[in-house]
């Protein structure tokens, strides 16, 4: 029966190490080895400074899918939507339009596809490697503590993870359906289209539902969702008051702060809007009535607790301090971006889904 069939999501262990455990790969051309080198940060600092804007990371701009085993600058991309890190400086970063994930390794520069055919969009491939799986329109990705991975199978309406010590891959949470699963049902039963996923400060996985209009909360003890932000209404409303009485609309995104704050990026109010960790509350931190952000499709913090909120509308991406609402330009000229994340010395990357490449960005100090 289903229950039997369900597959037991990655558990923690300390060989889970990305960086080791993917396979490492390699590009030779005329019999030399090509090891394209990512720039390191103080380099790119200093460049991006002196351009005043991005400096790409990976993808040649060339919409695609080609290049693996060499430099990531030099890859073709089709659609990055989303760009996470794991704890040793490596990327995986999703293209939607290629329905799969590539993995740029920090210190070599190379990309791999690592999860999906990069072919015909599809659904298949569980309990196997995850590089022989079938994505649909994927949209995120999120890392957990010990580098498993999970992805935001969009299309298929599933959340699928993968075990990095065994490399195969199987669903978690969702049975295909859009339509609003009940309280409290096992995970993998649920009906959902996930467009963004968190790890909680409890090691919870939290999912953005972008058709249901909702924020889901992932038990990590039980195996069964539960609303943790969202009345499944499409409007606004509920500011001030506990997180699963009020409204979003469309939410595209989905990040936890430092202090464990939850912030959602609720795409179709136009607005970024945060729920207190201890009481609950739903509170709008920017855009809304103010008209600052056009159409906020992603969201990140720093460690300082700041916002970094890809504005696909204006090509950009702003700062936000959630305490006093004062925002910034951090990139712009960019194409219908997406994605956003930020490491632990304040880099920004960033998915830049029409120019089919991922910059960085260093802010001056």
């Amino acid at each position: 029966d289903a229950e039997e069939e369900r597959f037991e999501p990655p558990t923690a262990s300390t060989d889970s190490v990305v960086g080791r455990e993917w396979p490492t790969v390699h590009h030779k051309a005329g019999g030399a080895m090509v090891l394209g080198v990512v720039p390191d940060l103080a380099d790119l600092a200093e460049r991006t400074r002196v351009s005043g804007g991005p400096m790409p990371i990976a993808g040649s701009g060339a919409p695609g899918h080609s290049g693996d085993g060499g430099p990531a600058l030099g890859a073709e991309m089709r659609g990055p939507t989303a760009v996470a890190q794991d704890v040793h400086g490596n990327l995986f970063v999703v293209e939607r339009d290629n329905h799969c994930v590539r993995f740029v390794d920090a210190r070599l520069g190379v990309i791999q596809t690592v999860v999906g055919t990069a072919e015909e969009p599809g659904f298949g491939g569980d309990d196997g490697p995850s590089d022989i799986a079938l994505l649909q329109h994927p949209s995120d990705i999120v890392v957990d503590a010990t580098g498993n991975l999970y992805v935001a199978d969009t299309g298929n309406r599933r959340v699928r993870a993968i075990d990095v010590r065994s490399g195969h891959m199987g669903t978690v949470v969702g049975s295909g359906r859009a339509s609003p699963t009940a309280e409290g049902v096992l995970a993998h039963l649920g009906g959902l289209t996930p467009s963004a996923l968190a790890i909680g400060p409890d090691g919870a996985l939290w999912i953005a539902d972008v058709e249901n209009h909702r924020v889901w909360r992932v038990d990590p003890e039980a195996g069964t969702l539960c609303t943790a932000v969202g009345t499944g209404d499409p409007s606004a409303g509920g500011e001030g008051g506990p997180a699963d009485r009020a409204c979003l609309n469309a939410p595209r995104d989905v990040a936890f702060d430092p202090d464990g704050a939850l912030y959602v990026a609720d795409t179709g109010n136009a607005r970024v809007c945060r729920v207190d960790p201890r009481s609950g509350a739903l509170t709008v931190v920017a855009g809304g009535d103010d008209g600052v952000l056009g159409t906020p499709v992603g969201v990140t913090t720093t460690r300082e607790g700041e916002l970094r909120v890809v504005d696909s509308t204006g090509g950009r991406v702003r700062a936000v301090d959630p305490e006093g609402g004062a925002v910034r330009v951090v990139a712009s000229g960019l194409m219908d971006p997406r994605g956003v994340a930020v490491d632990g010395q304040g880099a920004v990357y960033i998915a830049d889904t029409g120019r089919h490449r991922v910059w960085v960005v260093i802010e001056p100090d």
